[in-house]
C-alpha cells in the first residue's frame, strides 16, 4: 500500500498532463477550424463586391515605376488580373468552355476564391474590363518584371500572358514573352517538359503558319524538340497542302494552348483544301464536307476568308461542280 501511495500522485499528475495536452490539442484544432471558416467567410464577402482593381502605367512610356520596386504591389496585381481574366472567360460564350482549364493554371488562392463565390451573376466581368485590358495588365506586369533576375513569379507571369494571348488570338502579344521565355526564362528557372513543348511548338507554329516560313520552323523544331513527332508531321502537311492529316493532327493534339494555336490557322488550311475538293467531287452532302474539312456549314459559308460557295438543296446536298452538258 506504502508503494502504491507512493506513485498513486505520479500517475495521477502524468494523467492530468495527458488530459491537459488532449484539451489543448482540441481547442488548438478547434482555433484552426474556426480561422479557416472566418477566412472562408471574409474571401466570399471580399469578393461578392466588384473588385477596386489598382491601376498601373507602363514603365516603356514613363508612366509608372510602382511594380517594378514594390514586389508585394506585382503579386497583388496579378492575383486581381487572374480573378479578372476567370470573370471575363466565364462570361463569354465562345471560352466559357476553357473556364476549368484556365482554372487550373492561375494561382490556388485565386482559383479558390473564384470558386467560393456562388454563380449568381457576380461572376460577369465589368462592363469597361475586357481581354484587351486584361493584356494590358499582364504587358505592365512583365515590364516591371523585365530588369529583375527570373524567379518562379516570373515565370508564372509570363506563361499566364502568352495562354491569355493565345486564347485571346492575340499572337502579337504572345510572341515576345514566347521567346522571352524561351531565351531568358528558361535557362535561370527551367519549364517543365509540358510547358517547353508548349511554348516552343508556339514558337514554331507561329513561324510556319503566320509567318508563312516553313523552313525556319523546320530549323526551329529541329533546335528546340527534335524529336516530336506530332509536330514533323504537322509542319509536313502544312508544306504539301495535306489538309486531312493536318485536321487529324490538330484534333487529336493534347495541349488545349497548341490546339488554340492551330484553330487560328483552320480558315485558311480550309480555303487551300476547297479547289482538291472541287477537282474531286461533283456532289457531297453538307455533314460530308464538314467532316473533311472540320469546320461546320455555317461556318464555312459565312466567313469569306474561306471562299465556300456552293450552293445546298432541300436534303443537304451541296453542288460543288456544274456537270458538263453536250450541246
Amino acid at each position: 500500500m506504502a508503494s502504491g501511495a507512493k506513485y498513486r500522485p505520479q500517475r495521477w499528475r502524468r494523467e492530468a498532463r495527458g488530459l491537459e495536452d488532449s484539451f489543448s490539442k482540441l481547442n488548438i484544432e478547434g482555433e484552426s477550424h474556426a480561422e479557416a471558416d472566418a477566412k472562408a467567410r471574409a474571401r466570399r464577402e471580399r469578393f461578392s463586391q466588384p473588385a477596386k482593381k489598382e491601376e498601373y502605367g507602363l514603365i516603356s512610356r514613363g508612366e509608372d515605376n510602382r511594380l517594378r520596386v514594390d514586389s508585394k504591389a506585382r503579386r497583388t496585381y496579378f492575383y486581381q488580373t487572374q480573378l479578372r481574366a476567370l470573370k471575363i472567360i466565364a462570361a463569354s460564350t465562345s471560352q466559357r468552355q476553357y473556364i476549368e482549364d484556365v482554372l487550373k493554371i492561375v494561382d490556388h488562392e485565386v482559383s479558390d476564391s473564384y470558386q467560393a463565390v456562388d454563380t449568381n451573376g457576380r461572376h460577369q466581368s465589368s462592363d469597361t474590363d475586357s481581354e484587351d485590358s486584361v493584356l494590358m495588365s499582364l504587358r505592365k506586369l512583365r515590364e516591371a518584371l523585365l530588369p529583375i533576375e527570373p524567379d518562379k513569379f516570373t515565370k508564372q507571369v509570363f506563361l499566364f500572358s502568352v495562354r491569355m494571348a493565345v486564347l485571346a488570338g492575340k499572337y502579337q502579344a504572345f510572341i515576345p514573352s514566347v521567346l522571352y521565355i524561351l531565351d531568358v526564362i528558361h535557362p535561370v528557372v527551367p519549364l517543365s517538359f509540358d510547358e517547353f513543348r508548349q511554348v516552343a511548338l508556339l514558337h514554331v507554329y507561329h513561324t510556319a503558319h503566320f509567318s508563312n516560313d516553313v523552313g525556319t520552323a523546320y530549323k526551329t523544331l529541329y533546335h528546340y524538340l527534335p524529336d516530336d513527332k506530332r509536330a514533323w508531321t504537322v509542319l509536313q502537311a502544312l508544306a504539301s497542302n495535306n489538309f486531312v492529316s493536318w485536321v487529324q493532327q490538330k484534333r487529336t493534339e493534347p495541349d488545349l494552348w497548341l490546339r488554340l494555336s492551330l484553330d487560328q490557322n483552320h480558315a485558311t488550311m480550309a480555303k487551300n483544301a476547297i479547289p482538291t475538293i472541287s477537282k474531286s467531287y461533283m456532289k457531297l452532302h453538307e455533314s460530308s464536307i464538314e467532316r473533311l474539312l472540320g469546320l461546320d456549314w455555317n461556318t464555312l459559308t459565312s466567313n469569306p476568308n474561306i471562299g465556300c460557295v456552293w450552293p445546298k438543296d432541300s436534303t443537304g446536298t451541296a453542288t460543288i461542280r456544274q456537270r458538263k452538258t453536250q450541246s
